[in-house]
């Protein structure tokens, strides 16, 4: 009997059962949250609340994605990010205790390529692997390159046109910093403020995209200048982080390389050959 054999068919089957179960969760997550407002919900001594139309809706129970009752404790002043029914707006799902398969929902397009990758390791173990040149060997692999590369261009290219697009209008607002995002097993020298912003009398809400080092009380009742979209004014930019730019740089030589070891693979084998044959 060929153990070694049987070890990696059963690898090979876990991984992929782990990739499809990480796909459904995610795109299941993703239908269902027609059914939901993304909301910011403010702690205030541990009465919950969040503002609809100039109104206080007050929390009165957090369920997680298995409608199981969450008992959470908020700090004063912290936010907290919840998607509340649309028919019940004092109950809704929170999402953010880490290390749970709800933690990784928040981040749709991280987990469907993780999901991907699971799914490409799996069928890399599962196959024959009796050519020893690299491209032929890692072929999968480029391709799932080719799909992260694109991913970050795109991720990229789309903020950077958003950005642009709306600080050409020059639509500036200055946002009052009051709170930060409060998740578990965050450092507490670090944070993502949480501002509040007024266009034609409405109250609207930004959040920054990364977390900064430092502590929030220093910064609480500051201002910072925001880009608000004229058609849309929840749609709000502070700056392009350096995390946009990295992204670029980083996903163009992946896709490129990729790209050529996917469509070309015959030429790039022969490169590889030839340029090993000369050492």
């Amino acid at each position: 009997m060929n153990y070694k054999k049987i070890l990696k068919v059963t690898i090979g089957c876990f991984l992929i059962l782990c990739s499809i179960i990480t796909l459904f969760q995610t795109i299941t997550w993703q239908i269902s949250k027609k059914d939901y407002n993304r909301e910011y919900v403010y702690s205030d001594f541990g009465n919950l609340y969040y503002e609809k139309n100039g109104e206080k809706i007050y929390i009165e129970k957090i369920y997680n994605t298995d409608s199981e009752e969450l008992q959470l404790e908020v700090p004063n002043q912290k936010t907290i990010i919840m998607y509340c029914y649309k028919n019940n707006p004092t109950e809704g799902i929170y999402l953010g205790i880490n290390n749970t398969p709800d933690a990784r929902l928040e981040y749709p397009t991280i987990n469907i390529c993780v999901s991907i990758f699971i799914l490409t390791l799996a069928l890399y173990i599962l196959s024959k692997k009796n050519k020893e040149n690299p491209i032929y060997r890692y072929y999968l692999f480029y391709i799932f390159g080719l799909f992260i590369g694109i991913v970050m261009i795109f991720y990229s290219v789309t903020n950077i046109i958003n950005y642009y697009s709306i600080k050409n209008d020059n639509n500036i607002v200055n946002a009052t910093i009051y709170s930060d995002i409060y998740e578990t097993g965050i450092s507490t020298e670090q944070y993502k403020a949480v501002s509040y912003y007024y266009v034609n009398d409405v109250k609207y809400v930004y959040v920054d995209e990364i977390y900064k080092n430092g502590d929030i009380n220093n910064v609480l009742g500051t201002t910072q200048k925001l880009y608000y979209n004229p058609n849309n004014p929840e749609k709000s930019y502070s700056k392009i982080n350096f995390v946009t730019f990295l992204f670029l740089i980083i996903g163009t030589p992946i896709t490129i390389i990729s790209f050529l070891c996917v469509f070309f693979k015959d030429k790039m084998a022969m490169r590889y050959n030839r340029a090993t044959r000369k050492k």
